[in-house]
């Protein structure tokens, strides 16, 4: 191993440099295990491996020598930037009493020329410092930081030794509502419940299907006339829209339901309801047979009113068209 007596620096350059061809030595070492015997690469690379060591101890022992070198620079430079910055004034300071007419041109130029010397000295002290501070700066990064790790094996010396791969046994199927259990007590109290009150989306067809009927019910299904009549509820008017103001000059159309059958009077003679109630079950009244006092009235309500929308008949009580909706009144 080579030894160095010259300053630190030097010293550890040559180092360094040591270590780096101990490196490439390696790194050509592993490029030749494929072509030579394994147990004579083990034993060449365990020599290097070795001498590496010892290198990296070595500078290792030296950083700290090198660290306080670099701490008595970072000193000295600061201490010269001081005393060049302290020149610099006194200089600006003579410039300026020669120029107010205390100190003649002669005095000035000596003083200021004497100032201007100190200052060039101090600066290349300092620059020098500078450069010497970098170079250890550079050094110390080299010798802090790790040895390069040997090239690995090649990878298909490494396929070649590895063990094929396992191949990844098939979940059972008698698994899976476990695995769904697990997950749904891992889920957080808030979700499952959100998931329990969610109702099933309806399903499209099933809509389809109900429309379909409603539209090819026949029209007898669709309704049956109410027993007795009662008032329809008048629709409100539209509400005016917001921020205007409307001012009707006439007041709006009343509409008013049609009037309601006058009942049959119940002063019939008992005999002939009690007749009439009487009759054969299953028999039809005949015109001969039926009592005057009802054949003046009609047997069932008929459809008069025709919407001018759909043109559906309509009994002529309604208000609105039992099949489209239109409004019955204004017809």
């Amino acid at each position: 191993m080579t030894n160095f007596e010259t300053n630190p620096i030097d010293a550890l350059e040559g180092l360094l440099a040591e270590r780096r061809r101990y490196e490439g030595w390696l790194a050509q070492l592993e490029e030749r295990r494929t072509t030579s015997p394994a147990h004579v690469v083990d034993r060449v690379r365990s020599d290097y491996l070795g001498r590496l060591e010892g290198v990296t101890q070595q500078l290792r022992g030296r950083a700290s020598d090198l660290e306080r070198s670099a701490s008595g620079l970072r000193e000295r430079i600061a201490t010269l930037a001081a005393e060049e910055g302290v020149r610099r004034d006194e200089r600006a300071e003579l410039e300026l009493r020669a120029l107010v007419g205390e100190f003649d041109a002669e005095r000035a130029q000596q003083s200021m020329g004497s100032c201007d010397e100190a200052i060039g000295r101090l600066s290349a002290e300092r620059t020098g410092h500078e450069r010497e501070l970098s170079r250890i700066t550079e050094v110390l990064a080299m010798v802090t930081a790790p040895p390069a790790a040997p090239t690995a094996v090649p990878s298909a010396v490494a396929a070649s030794a590895s063990p094929p791969p396992v191949a990844a046994a098939a979940v059972p199927d008698e698994g899976a509502p476990a695995a769904s259990a697990e997950t749904s007590e891992e889920l957080p109290p808030s979700v499952l419940e959100t998931r329990t009150l969610a109702s099933p989306e309806p399903s499209a067809m099933d809509e389809l299907a109900f429309l379909q009927s409603v539209v090819d019910a026949p029209r007898e299904l669709q309704g049956e006339p109410a027993a007795a009549a009662t008032e329809p509820e008048l629709p409100a008017p539209p509400a005016s829209p917001r921020g205007e103001e409307r001012v009707d000059l006439l007041p709006p159309p009343v509409l008013t339901a049609p009037r309601r059958p006058t009942p049959l009077s119940s002063n019939l003679p008992p005999t002939s309801r009690e007749n009439f109630a009487a009759g054969p079950a299953g028999s039809a009244l005949t015109p001969g047979s039926m009592p005057s006092f009802l054949k003046d009235m009609p047997t069932e309500q008929v459809k008069t009113l025709k919407c001018q929308e759909c043109g559906t008949m309509n009994y002529p009580t309604e208000w609105y068209c039992e099949r489209c909706g239109g409004e019955l009144a204004a017809m």
